[in-house]
């Protein structure tokens, strides 16, 4: 199940952000799609279908 992204046009929240670029994350961007994942089983099925399309690796 995905979620739509929708697009944040009203006044920036007063309280504080959890995510601050540079300080504990590298970049906020806008998602096309979302998925929650709850727990291991489905986590490690969604990193082994990402991997399986990776071409050439993961990591660095």
């Amino acid at each position: 199940m995905y979620t739509e992204h929708t697009e944040h046009t009203g006044p920036a929240p007063s309280r504080p952000r959890l995510l601050e670029p540079g300080k504990n994350c590298w970049r906020i961007a806008p998602a096309r799609r979302f998925k929650l994942l709850i727990d291991a089983d489905a986590y490690f099925s969604a990193v082994r279908a990402a991997g399986s399309g990776a071409g050439l690796g993961i990591g660095g």
